[in-house]
């Protein structure tokens, strides 16, 4: 059986090969460009408390990631490299912490390098581990708070308070009130699940003592914007982070079972593995980490189930308690060596999908970019999933193998299907050219609703006008004949003889940007814009 150590660097190793690969990708639009944007206008304009996008302030999410890619711009200057990292510094964090809540739940020598090679393998955790999104943040901070729980349970008490309290606010300040969703049920339910005597009112305690710490200090920072930005700010803030999440829960027209299809692509591949399957049903309910888990997993699933605005991602914070869960399963079988047929045959489904991408492309009109990908990527996957089939081994290698196969997996679709898009999502030409013509005091519009695209791949130093119809961008041309504007255009390329300054395949159609005049004087332009 190979040693703990020799598993956790063989995986630390595909991470960092993961890595390599990762940050060397654009930022996709709309959601990575939109993120960069809000950090860029904050760095450019010096404005540290209110989050803004195209010279408006930003609500949809509170400021702590915007803070944290700040401070490595401070220490490396702005680049984008480190907002990618970012992600990647939480996700240790949290395979830390998650490893450190397994040995103390259950203490066992190979808890914490079990609890990490699972959490690795799973193909959404892999998948996203360099997305720059706020999931990731809001994971973190939900394995901070359970660490200060169970430190709470086994008596110390005011660590454990302090530290839930702190995961609160940085829940708060990164994801809003969402990270309520995942702790307050394991803390409400501490009486039943804790295995000291603590009593139920110090729980109760420790549970106030902790929302006023982390609601005090997030209520600190909506303090200091609103200053800047006005108690209608405020107002939106709280609207947006509190009134709309319990609005969407208990109004929500969605089934109830709609992540329930999910569930195999989620837990890809454990649950296509007939002994992880044995080792969940091995546990006892009566066990304390065992309810813990249960307390973290089945009210947060209830209450995600219940949002009528049911995201994948919102699971992200659930997998850890799955891999804790599935580690203890797994450390209470006996060992005999096995194959792993089934999750060969699911890697082989993966190097199917991957193979055929050109042709259903192609085959549906998809971008030049995935119609040209390589198929001999899937043959990559397909070895693996061979090389699974074939092997016999003990439990605590078919987990390494397992994981690793879906690092590899997660590196080829980064090699493959990401790259491949990459020239109908890679908008820094453009954005690069609007920045020149802003040097120009050139005034720039924008057809509908501007995501901040173009913003830091520019360093634009101005704002874009929206425009919603083609009678505003009529009025406004008129306006501006010195002005320019970024169209965009479903048929693509463009059916007609007028070759744009600057045109590009982007998303599902294509980008050009016109001078406003020429656009006013040419009809046929006009007729196919996308609004």
């Amino acid at each position: 059986m190979m040693h703990n150590s020799h598993r956790s660097g063989l995986i630390l190793v595909l991470w960092w090969l993961l890595l390599v690969v990762a940050v060397q990708r654009i930022a996709f639009p709309l959601e990575e460009t939109r993120q960069l944007a809000v950090a860029w206008e904050m760095w450019r304009d010096s404005q540290w408390w209110v989050p803004q996008l195209n010279g408006q302030p930003y609500i949809d999410h509170p400021p702590l990631l915007y803070w944290l890619i700040h401070s490595g711009w401070w220490l490396l200057g702005v680049d984008a490299t480190w907002p990618f990292i970012v992600p990647v510094v939480f996700q240790a964090l949290s395979l830390f912490w998650a490893g450190r809540i397994g040995r103390l739940l259950w203490p066992h020598s190979g808890m914490a390098t079990t609890t990490v090679v699972l959490l690795s393998g799973l193909l959404p955790w892999a998948a996203i581990s360099t997305a720059l999104i706020f999931e990731f943040l809001l994971t973190a901070c939900v394995l901070l708070g359970m660490l200060g729980l169970v430190l709470s349970d086994q008596g110390r008490y005011w660590q454990g308070t302090l530290l839930l309290g702190l995961a609160i606010a940085g829940g708060l300040l990164s994801y809003g009130s969402a990270i309520l969703v995942y702790l307050l049920p394991v803390a409400l339910l501490a009486p039943w699940w804790a295995a000291s005597t603590q009593s139920g009112w110090r729980w109760s305690l420790s549970t106030v003592m902790a929302l006023l710490l982390g609601v005090g200090l997030a209520a600190l920072w909506l303090l200091l914007a609103s200053q800047q930005a006005g108690r209608d700010y405020a107002v939106a803030v709280i609207t947006q982070q509190f009134y709309t999440p319990v609005h969407t829960l208990l109004t929500g027209d969605q089934p109830l079972w709609g992540f329930v299809p999910l569930l195999p692509l989620v837990f890809f591949p454990w649950l296509l593995w007939p002994t992880a399957w044995q080792a969940l049903a091995s546990l006892s309910c009566q066990d304390r980490g065992v309810k813990f888990i249960l307390a973290w997993l089945v009210p947060s699933f209830v209450l995600l189930s219940l949002n009528s605005h049911k995201q994948p991602q919102d699971l992200l914070p659930l997998l850890p308690a799955f891999s804790l869960l599935l580690a203890w399963g797994l450390l209470s079988l006996p060992l005999r060596q096995e194959r792993a047929l089934l999750p060969a045959l699911g890697v082989l489904i993966w190097a199917g999908v991957v193979s055929s991408v050109p042709m259903v492309a192609a085959w549906h009109g998809g971008s030049e970019g995935l119609t040209g990908m390589h198929p001999a990527w899937g043959v990559v996957i397909a070895v693996l999933a061979v090389g699974i089939a074939c092997t016999r081994s003990f439990w605590s290698q078919r987990v390494l193998l397992l994981s690793s196969t879906t690092l590899v997996l997660v590196m080829v679709i980064h090699l493959s299907v990401l790259r491949s898009l990459t020239p109908a999502y890679d908008v820094r030409a453009t954005s690069h050219y609007l920045a020149e013509l802003q040097q120009q005091s050139r005034p720039i519009a924008h057809l509908s609703r501007y995501n901040g695209q173009f913003h830091f791949a520019g360093r634009l130093t101005a704002d874009l006008t929206e425009v919603y119809s083609l009678r505003e961008l009529r009025t406004w041309s008129r306006q501006h004949p010195e002005g320019w504007v970024v169209a965009y255009y479903y048929d693509w390329p463009l059916p007609v003889p007028h070759p744009a300054p600057l045109q590009q395949p982007y998303r599902s159609g294509g980008l050009a940007l016109w001078p406003a005049a020429y656009l006013l004087d040419n009809p046929e332009l006009q007729e196919r814009l996308r609004f």
